[in-house]
């Protein structure tokens, strides 16, 4: 661990710290349809997925927000996250709804640039 440090290596601990704010961020975004707010998470791949189910093309901010708002959902109530988990660069982020307990959903982000990136919808 000191090694670890002095190498300038972030801990295990600061990494899952840090992809559960960047997913609290997200959810949240995705929760109150802050359309603008979800596309600034999304990675490219994922990005144009949400443009090409809106029937676009491409892969731009101004196309993602534009899709985002004729394709998500305006609001969701009591979605929240069970856990979060890194392993090999990769945060898997576990989500459960308040009023099912049959839901559980996933998604996968990773650290580009410096920020957490939403690599699925």
């Amino acid at each position: 661990m000191v090694i670890a440090a002095l190498a300038g290596c972030p801990s295990a601990g600061a990494a899952e710290r840090t992809a559960r704010q960047a997913a609290a961020g997200y959810v949240a975004a995705f929760t109150h349809g802050r359309d603008r707010a979800v596309c600034r998470y999304l990675d490219t791949p994922p990005r144009r997925e949400l443009i090409k189910e809106a029937g676009g093309s491409g892969s731009s901010f101004k196309a993602c927000v534009k899709a985002a708002r004729k394709l998500l959902p305006r609001r969701l109530e009591g979605v929240s996250i069970a856990s979060v988990r890194v392993r090999k660069g990769i945060a898997t982020v576990l989500l459960r709804s308040r009023h099912s307990d049959d839901f559980s959903d996933a998604f996968r982000m990773k650290r580009r640039h410096g920020r957490w990136r939403v690599l699925d919808l």
